[in-house]
């Protein structure tokens, strides 16, 4: 996964045609503009909710402009205007597609990680994640808040994207070009019969929670595919996915304080073999 920060631009619309390559005008919704996450909620607008991954790339542009109108006076700590921030996030060659059920995952927890999300009842920017035509996600935000406040981004915004990249690449198994043929850490020997099982357990990486998380992400992926009887299927095991994180993280908590001694168990490498292609899924029609 490549995270890539875009300079920082005035008009939204520059963002989106140089994102999609076309005038924002031209592009067809069905092929060229999926959307697959947003935030925040509109709460004086709730009935836009509901509708609003079947909003045009017109309506979005609209939609991020407002800011602009609505707070004229605001500008960055540097004394500019320039609010629209751009992510994009390209996979690794030999990544197999992903579902936008996986995309709308990525794209939150990178939002969250720009510091472009806030918490519940707090002003956050309003912002939108879509696929362009080539697969590559796109985050867009314009960084003045709906209070009139600037949203200040990490100093170290590339670093912190590239270490939740790394984070995203071992949730969804997928390849990493900074250890993608680099050479493999020794592997490190535990103490104890103790420490092995904590290791089996919380290994954040390789243990138990973090291959059943795997596991069960690829299943959602992969039933999602699949008629629409099993989209609540799919749905509830997404649900479990995003619980056995949680309980992922809080057993590594535990593990950590179990002991100082506590570390991975030893691995043996097992070549990485790219997985088999698959027909990427097809947006269905979107309404206006």
């Amino acid at each position: 996964m490549i995270p890539r920060v875009r300079p920082r631009l005035f008009h939204v619309e520059d963002v989106f045609e140089d994102a999609l390559g076309r005038p924002v005008l031209h592009v067809d919704e069905l092929t060229d503009f999926t959307v697959v996450a947003h935030g925040p909620a509109f709460t004086q607008r709730p009935v836009l909710e509901e509708n609003a991954r079947m909003w045009s790339a017109e309506d979005w542009v609209e939609h991020l402009e407002e800011p602009f109108h609505e707070h004229p006076f605001t500008t960055s700590p540097g004394g500019d205007r320039h609010a629209v921030l751009h992510l994009e996030v390209r996979l690794h060659p030999l990544d197999h597609p992903q579902h936008p059920a996986a995309w709308e995952h990525i794209a939150e927890r990178l939002a969250q990680a720009s510091g472009i999300t806030a918490p519940a009842d707090t002003p956050g920017s309003r912002w939108v994640a879509f696929l362009g035509e080539s697969g590559t996600l796109h985050i867009v935000a314009n960084l003045i808040r709906a209070d009139g406040s600037w949203t200040d981004v990490p100093h170290t915004l590339a670093r912190t994207l590239l270490a939740e990249a790394r984070r995203l690449e071992r949730d969804f198994d997928l390849h990493s070009p900074a250890t993608d043929g680099a050479p493999h850490e020794p592997p490190l020997h535990l103490g104890g019969d103790t420490d092995q099982l904590l290791a089996e357990l919380a290994d954040p990486d390789r243990g138990l929670l973090a291959r059943a998380t795997r596991v069960s992400a690829r299943t959602s992926e992969a039933l999602s595919y699949r008629f629409g009887h099993t989209n609540d299927i799919s749905t509830r095991i997404a649900a479990v996915v995003t619980h056995l994180r949680a309980l992922n993280a809080e057993v590594t908590t535990i593990a950590t304080l179990a002991g100082p001694s506590w570390t991975r168990p030893p691995q043996p490498h097992i070549p990485r073999v790219p997985p088999a292609p698959t027909q990427s899924s097809i947006p269905g029609p979107r309404g206006r």
